[in-house]
């Protein structure tokens, strides 16, 4: 960092084995001991979210894509939009996403949603998830590593997996459907 003490934009040199890879982030809490940066998502909120769930169909149409429903799933449901994600720079050449930071984050509904997660209570049936997240990193410097992939909950039914999984081949978006039996799915 800088001895500047003020939060904004700065470009950043933080591998220590390539002195020209530079990263652009929003440095947040810069007058504190303790500062995060955050890389803007110039593709917008709208492209960064995830969302679980809240709607669920009633048990006896569970094994069903429509039909009445009961209560919501309110225990973690919810939509969150990120405009930023915190990052944390390791060893000399990675870059960790801190999924659980809403600093600049709006959450609509009854919880905040990690960043790349998604699931619902909705069904019982294959195919039928509703809960949907999409990540959007253009424009950051950052791509997905080549290991990442997404898991379901351990909670589900083997059945249940992971639909229309999409990475681009420039690892720079991903999105998918998740859920099913209160299964979430996240990297």
């Amino acid at each position: 960092f800088t001895s500047n003490n003020v939060d904004g934009e700065y470009l950043l040199y933080p591998f220590t084995t390539c002195k020209d890879v530079s990263i652009r982030v929003y440095c947040h809490n810069m007058a504190s001991e303790s500062p995060q940066e955050f890389p803007s998502l110039p593709s917008s909120p709208a492209n960064n979210y995830a969302i679980i769930f809240a709607d669920r169909l009633a048990d006896n149409y569970g094994n069903r894509c429509t039909g009445p429903l009961q209560n919501p799933y309110v225990g973690r449901a919810g939509t969150t939009k990120f405009s930023k994600v915190r990052v944390m720079f390791e060893n000399s050449n990675k870059v960790k996403v801190v999924r659980d930071d809403y600093t600049f984050a709006e959450t609509i509904g009854y919880n905040n949603v990690s960043y790349a997660e998604a699931g619902d209570c909705y069904s019982w049936k294959q195919g039928c998830a509703k809960g949907t997240f999409q990540l959007d990193l253009t424009g950051t410097e950052l791509n997905l590593a080549p290991d990442i992939h997404w898991v379901m909950e351990e909670r589900y039914p083997g059945y249940i997996t992971i639909n229309d999984m999409f990475i681009s081949e420039d690892r720079t978006v991903a999105s998918a459907r998740c859920g099913g039996w209160c299964g979430h799915c996240w990297p």
